[in-house]
């Protein structure tokens, strides 16, 4: 069996400049509340996030800070303790690291990548197939994925030129993974038939909705490996989904065959 991976949290890297710390303050005197965020807002001490929890007249505030050094937010902690209304004062640094928040836009191997949370493909997945209808929607999601998949295998063949067909798939399955789309567990190319057999064990698209339906609907990650299939191999290409995570599989399968071959091509199963 093929080793688990480990989630990999970009936010723990890419947050402020030096060092990150939890700041807790109590305060009971309510009032005091913008005057202690623009104490603590320095020139090299910034806040990144902060919380206040009331009870009657106190309020708990737990700030994260950066600062350069813990020298610096000492500094700030002395000057705290000194106003009247402040009860106490504690600190702890977070054990992440941290870089400078100068860097913009994100790129991969000098090609700009574009990040969307999990929430906001959700929002985008449901949205399309409410506003369009249960056909029409996972057409267009299909079709989406499958410009994509043309998109990625063009800039594969140009920037690679592998000479065998099992290299652009071994790097679609890295591609998968650094970027999050899904993990190719398993793939067995068929070349004298143009038939592929592709198991995924991660498919985004199929598993913020696991196990809640009856049939296969990975639509938008089925698209994108036809338009993939279809520009390595030079033919057109159609993946039919066999096993879907959001029927209760634990994985996706996918048979990728040539159109004439795979009835419609817009049909999730064979």
């Amino acid at each position: 069996m093929a080793e688990k991976l480990k989630e990999f949290d970009l936010g723990s890297y890419i947050e402020c400049w030096g060092k990150l710390y939890v700041l807790k303050v109590k305060i009971s005197k309510p009032f005091l509340l913008d005057g202690i965020l623009n104490m603590i807002t320095r020139e090299e001490t910034k806040v990144l996030s902060y919380a206040n929890k009331r009870s009657n007249e106190k309020i708990d505030m737990t700030l994260i800070v950066g600062a350069r050094d813990v020298g610096e937010l000492t500094d700030v902690v002395r000057d705290l303790l000194e106003i009247e209304g402040v009860d106490h004062v504690s600190y702890g640094e977070l054990p992440y690291k941290a870089t400078p928040l100068k860097y913009y836009p994100l790129r991969f191997h000098g090609m700009r990548i574009v990040m969307f949370g999990e929430p906001v493909l959700k929002s985008i997945v449901e949205g399309i197939k409410k506003e369009y209808g249960k056909t029409a929607g996972p057409i267009l999601l299909w079709n989406i994925g499958y410009q994509g998949g043309l998109g990625v295998a063009k800039e594969f063949k140009e920037k690679y030129k592998f000479e065998n067909i099992e290299d652009y798939f071994a790097m679609l399955r890295l591609r998968g993974i650094v970027l999050g789309w899904f993990v190719i567990s398993h793939i067995d190319i068929h070349l004298k038939n143009n038939i592929i057999v592709l198991r995924m064990t991660d498919n985004w698209e199929c598993n913020m909705i696991k196990g809640k339906f009856k049939t296969p609907q990975s639509h938008f990650v089925r698209g994108i490996i036809s338009g993939f299939a279809s520009y390595i191999l030079g033919k057109n290409m159609v993946a039919k989904e066999i096993k879907c995570i959001a029927k209760g599989d634990n994985y996706c399968e996918f048979i990728i065959l040539e159109k004439h071959k795979s009835g419609n091509q817009y049909a999730s199963t064979v």
